[in-house]
């Protein structure tokens, strides 16, 4: 049995017993009116087995709550009771035992609605559909947010989503440093090479094929797709031409990408010169994101997915070292 699940199975074990104790403590409590010294033994009982839940779960409860927006609620709900609660506690002169009791008693139940919730989300379905690139943006940032050893990705550049979705680009590059900074994360990325590059991107964007000044190349260079993007990244120059976006603005940032994090000690490869079957996003070799591109004439879109299934885990490990290795 893997040490995550033997740390979740504690957790919970933990949380059941805090919360059982609790509740029967709190209820002798209230229907004792001369407290005694042995009231203080369940509160000291609890806070052992609150910190114990809390300790097995720490690495994990920061992803969760980032991934799941719906604890991070309830989460704050429930500090608001939990605060109330003291204030009326200590109003009513209650001992301090039961008011610390009845603090850590709404904590537990806090802690066991995340372990139940993460339980449910994430082993309800190992694999799910996320939508078209660059609707993964929001679920990837998440994902790697919560990276603790290693970061593994295969994508066509290095700067991923930089025009399509430019305001998650910059999360998703936040997110990265602060992963490798403070976490100390190993990240390797390999992309297509510069000429690969170009011709995966102008599919992409639906621009194979379109001839410079046409009105298609008209509409695509004065949207206001790419006004973000320059307005984005200070210094851009607007693109006169569709060749000068790929090869003065979109390789620009493409090597500001690279620098960026190559900087920070990441081996960051532009290796590939043929076609990939997969873009790949394997964090902590225990959660992937993959796009598989599907090619129609002139446009590759891109259908994105999110898994934990163990057997595919493995498929895209060996599909993803056979660049990784020669980064």
């Amino acid at each position: 049995m893997k040490t995550q699940t033997l740390k979740l199975y504690a957790a919970v074990l933990s949380t059941v017993l805090g919360i059982i104790i609790s509740i029967l403590d709190v209820y002798q409590k209230l229907n004792t009116t001369v407290p005694g010294l042995q009231d203080f033994a369940p509160t000291i009982i609890t806070s052992v087995l609150a910190a114990v839940a809390i300790v097995l779960l720490w690495d994990r409860l920061i992803f969760w709550f980032a991934r799941y927006p719906t604890i991070s609620r309830v989460t704050l709900w429930a500090v608001v009771v939990a605060i109330t609660l003291f204030i009326v506690a200590v109003q009513l002169k209650r001992p301090t035992g039961e008011i610390i009791q009845w603090v850590i008693l709404v904590s537990l139940v806090v802690i066991g609605l995340t372990v139940m919730q993460r339980y449910s989300l994430e082993t309800r379905a190992t694999t799910q559909y996320l939508g078209k690139f660059p609707e993964n943006l929001p679920t990837l940032i998440e994902i790697v947010e919560g990276a603790n050893t290693s970061i593994k990705v295969l994508t066509d550049v290095f700067a991923y989503a930089a025009y399509s979705a430019t305001a998650n680009y910059n999360r998703l590059m936040i997110a990265l440093e602060k992963r490798i900074e403070t976490n100390k994360v190993n990240l390797t990325w390999c992309t297509y090479n510069k000429e690969k590059a170009k011709e995966s991107v102008m599919k992409q964007l639906r621009l194979a094929g379109v001839v410079e000044n046409s009105k298609e190349a008209k509409e695509f260079l004065g949207s206001e797709k790419m006004k973000e993007f320059v307005d984005t990244f200070k210094g851009i120059q607007p693109p006169r031409t569709i060749l000068e976006f790929f090869e003065t603005v979109l390789e620009g940032r493409n090597e500001e990408t690279r620098k960026r994090l190559g900087d920070k000690g990441c081996q960051m490869q532009p290796i590939v010169s043929t076609e990939l079957p997969l873009y790949i996003w394997l964090i902590d070799d225990r959660v992937a994101i993959f796009c598989v591109p599907i090619k129609e004439e002139n446009f590759v879109r891109e259908d994105t997915f999110i898994t934990r299934d163990p057997t595919l885990l493995s498929v895209l490990t060996e599909v993803g070292n056979l660049y990784w290795r020669r980064a």
